[in-house]
């Protein structure tokens, strides 16, 4: 049991390495920008728009993990009155609108991607970029997010109160 907990947390460090990188990546995109606006005295979107993708890239696939740690925004207020029943009650319960929201905006995301595939829809740059390029982080990441939702729902069902 050990060993997969040490895994799991390992395999979860790499994951928000990952997302660390994504941020780099995304400050870098954003110094280069500015050292070629400032020196070079260009500028060009792509630049600009793929250190902002970077970015959402980075926070949408870290929403899953943050709420597995409990990390996540919460209005705990109610839930700390609580006590025993009525406090589990209220966590199921707020872990089922968690993934429904999850589960929600994941399909809507496979939705909005085979429309952008099927339309060829694509953002005007000085090239074009396919839009389910840059948007295919919101069903991926909105997908690890409803599995970690569903993994916090089954632990909060299993807690004794």
């Amino acid at each position: 049991m050990d060993e997969q907990i040490t895994k799991t947390s390992s395999a979860l460090r790499i994951y928000e390495m990952c997302c660390g990188v994504l941020l780099l990546l995304a400050t870098l995109l954003v110094i280069l920008e500015i050292i070629g606006r400032v020196i070079f005295n260009i500028s060009y979107d792509f630049i600009v728009d793929g250190s902002v993708w970077l970015t959402i890239w980075a926070m949408l696939f870290m929403a899953g993990p943050l709420l597995l740690s409990d990390g996540h925004v919460s209005i705990a207020m109610i839930r700390e009155i609580l006590t025993g029943k009525s406090r589990w009650f209220v966590l199921v319960l707020n872990d089922v609108a968690i993934l429904s929201y999850g589960a929600t905006v994941a399909v809507g995301g496979f939705i909005m991607l085979l429309k952008h595939w099927n339309e060829y829809s694509v953002f005007p740059r000085y090239f074009p970029i396919p839009k389910w390029w840059v948007e295919i982080c919101i069903p991926s990441a909105m997908s690890i997010f409803t599995i970690c939702a569903l993994i916090l729902l089954v632990r909060d069902l299993r807690r004794k109160w």
